[in-house]
């Protein structure tokens, strides 16, 4: 693997073009130039994922990690099609951290090398991902998946109606819908309104939710402000188009 202007590319004896992160190209190209050299990577061929760390628009230093899931790939090699891009925002404690380095490192106690992540204004701390904690020095971790932006047809307006997950873990569930840009944020479910989805580690069943949202597209957020974790397997959002254009 190798970082160049165009993306990442794939090196298999010569640097295979198009580049793996053409999906997300314009993301990419938001990458500050100036700062190219301060670009890290990471590839973990245990679990087939690949980790970047970039510094995008104006910023100084890496304040963006890319993750690429290749698991549906052909092979289990990277390529362009199957790999699935998704960008996170570094935020331990609450307080947003530039992922200055990263790496496929073990520490005691590993016993097998795992992704750590390091920053200049991190105060000297290492972080990593560790599914059985729920507090960062004793702030809760917020747990949550928020979607791409959904639509049936490009440019029509959409009537959204309702959403199956299969979904399990622990705590409130709190579920937002909102359009591109983030505008009309509704919320479906929130423990502060009183009305949320209990989760259970063995529900049983998928759990369907119905809604009212029109918007030319949709977004939906699932998180638990409690600390605790959950599980999504599986989502499916229902609607149909209604109109090619807003209304006059």
């Amino acid at each position: 693997m190798a970082i160049d202007k165009s993306g990442i590319l794939l090196n298999d004896g010569v640097f295979r073009k198009p580049p793996i992160t053409a999906s997300i190209n314009d993301l990419w190209q938001r990458l500050n130039f100036a700062q190219y050299h301060k670009c890290v990577l990471a590839i973990d061929d245990q679990n087939h994922e690949i980790y970047c760390a970039i510094p995008i628009d104006s910023a100084t230093d890496n304040n963006l990690l890319l993750v690429g899931d290749y698991n549906e790939c052909p092979g289990n090699i990277p390529s362009i099609d199957g790999i699935k891009w998704r960008p996170h925002a570094f935020k331990p404690g609450g307080t947003v951290k530039n992922p200055t380095a990263i790496g496929l490192i073990a520490v005691p106690p590993d016993t097998v090398p795992t992704l750590k992540i390091a920053s200049v204004d991190g105060g000297g701390k290492i972080w990593k991902v560790d599914p059985t904690t729920t507090t960062d020095d004793g702030t809760a971790i917020e747990s949550f998946i928020e979607t791409s932006l959904l639509y049936y047809n490009s440019g029509y307006v959409h009537f959204f109606t309702a959403v199956r997950m299969r979904i399990i873990g622990t705590g409130n569930l709190e579920i937002t819908v909102k359009g591109e840009d983030n505008i009309l944020p509704t919320d479906l479910f929130t423990v502060a309104g009183g009305n949320h989805i209990v989760l259970a580690a063995a529900p049983g069943k998928e759990i369907l939710t119905r809604f009212m949202f029109t918007n030319e597209k949709a977004k939906l957020k699932f998180r638990l402000p409690s600390g605790t974790k959950f599980t999504l397997n599986k989502i499916e959002v229902f609607g149909k188009e209604m109109y090619s254009m807003r209304p006059a």
